[in-house]
């Protein structure tokens, strides 16, 4: 077997592992590895400008960041317009209810610090863009269901979505960014 089929090969596995990958900061480093193989390949095949340009930007450039733009990062913060059992915080400061423990489990997993912040009324007029607010716990009068709202160009809602899909009391909502500041 050539060096240029393994490395092929190798990609191919690396990006499969990367695919399963829940931790952010192992995917950029695995992404990176995978960058680094593809400037070998690059080299091999006899285009030594590319595979430095491919080093350079793909494995150091973009590495650094996204490394940056995790480590920015570092809290999940909630705002919850409704007091029930569903997320609650006693007065020892301990939380508990379903949707805490949901959110808590989803911030564990992806390395966020959760902070929730209780606050009265229903109006979110720009409050996801001007307070860096992640996701807005409401919950419809008629149905029951607990209405989570987050800003849908966010990765972080996509996978929110994806983990509450077994919840029939919960939904989310997927706000367009023009939503948020209206």
């Amino acid at each position: 077997m050539t060096v240029s089929i393994f490395l092929e090969l190798l990609l191919i596995l690396l990006a499969l592992i990367i695919l399963k990958t829940k931790n952010l900061l192992k995917s950029i480093i695995l992404l990176s590895a995978f960058s680094l193989i593809i400037s070998l390949l690059y080299f091999i095949f006899h285009a030594p400008d590319v595979a430095l340009a491919e080093a350079a930007i793909g494995s150091a450039v973009s590495t650094f960041i996204f490394i940056i733009a995790i480590e920015k990062q570092k809290e999940f913060l909630v705002i919850s317009h409704i007091r029930t059992d569903f997320l609650h915080i006693a007065e020892d400061g301990t939380a508990a209810g379903d949707g805490y423990y949901i959110l808590r489990d989803f911030c564990t997993s992806l390395g966020l610090k959760l902070k929730v912040d209780f606050r009265e009324g229903g109006d979110i007029k720009g409050i996801l863009r001007d307070r860096n607010v992640d996701l807005i716990i409401d919950r419809d009068p008629k149905s029951k269901k607990y209405l989570l709202k987050a800003k849908k160009s966010s990765l972080i809602t996509q996978q929110l979505m994806s983990i509450t899909r077994g919840y029939s009391h919960i939904r989310i909502i997927a706000l367009e960014d023009r939503e948020t500041d209206e």
